[in-house]
């Protein structure tokens, strides 16, 4: 899809069921610690049992699903430890990726960040695949093919938790404002300035979020300290 996520190499119900959690999440339908019912997906997506648990197995695997010994399969609880580990090491990744990025970087890899940050801005509403689609770009700039597959993961890994926080559009000028910084750095093809806008957009996204998680009770009391994700 948009934000680069490529699963087909999972299998047709592996997807569908993956697409069922991320769109039952986003829609409301599933929350945080819900159920999935083997049963239910057999007959949404007319098939047998046995690729449905194998894709459920699959899923728990990857991280998206989690076995409950007498509950079962369940969409995993928000942890707001769980996804500062996550943006902890995203941080690190998104700072060398800048900081590759600024070598190889064209005018025309330029035009596209800036029309991507724009189309941030006009949104106006949550929208994460455009803001993957932009860092994804970045990744893709420098040399180094593993970052964006890192990134790729780390995003799958943490999306289903971004829907659980409630998303503040006042947020959305600063991001853009962070965006068009570290654009200018690599414009200027200078790395160290890319690789620390990064960090600075990292450590306001990581209070953005530290903060949504106290707001929502996902925190236990050790995490509410430190500063994780910013240097």
């Amino acid at each position: 899809g948009e934000s680069g996520m490529d699963l087909t190499s999972k299998g047709t119900i592996y997807n569908l069921i993956f697409e069922e959690i991320r769109e039952g999440i986003k829609e409301g339908r599933y929350k945080s610690g819900d159920k999935i019912k083997e049963i239910d997906l057999c007959h949404k997506f007319n098939v047998s049992r046995t690729p449905i648990r194998e894709a459920l197995r699959q899923l728990q695997i990857d991280g998206f699903l989690v076995h409950v010994p007498q509950k079962g399969v369940q969409i995993p609880k928000l942890e707001g430890n769980q996804m500062l580990n996550f943006q902890e090491i995203r941080v690190e990744l998104e700072k060398l990726s800048a900081y590759n990025a600024a070598f190889e970087a064209t005018p025309d890899d330029i035009k596209k960040l800036r029309e991507l940050n724009q189309c941030v801005l006009q949104q106006g509403e949550y929208r994460p695949d455009l803001d993957e689609t932009f860092h994804l770009t970045i990744a893709g700039i420098g040399k180094n093919p593993y970052i964006k597959e890192l990134l790729s993961n780390l995003y799958l890994r943490s999306s289903l938790f971004g829907y659980f926080l409630p998303f503040k559009a006042e947020r959305i000028p600063h991001t853009y404002k962070e965006h068009e910084d570290i654009i200018s750095a690599l414009e200027s093809n200078d790395a160290e300035l890319a690789k620390k806008y990064m960090d600075v957009h990292f450590y306001c996204s990581t209070a953005s979020i530290k903060q949504k998680l106290i707001n929502v009770g996902a925190m236990s009391d050790e995490a509410h300290g430190g500063n994780q994700g910013g240097k």
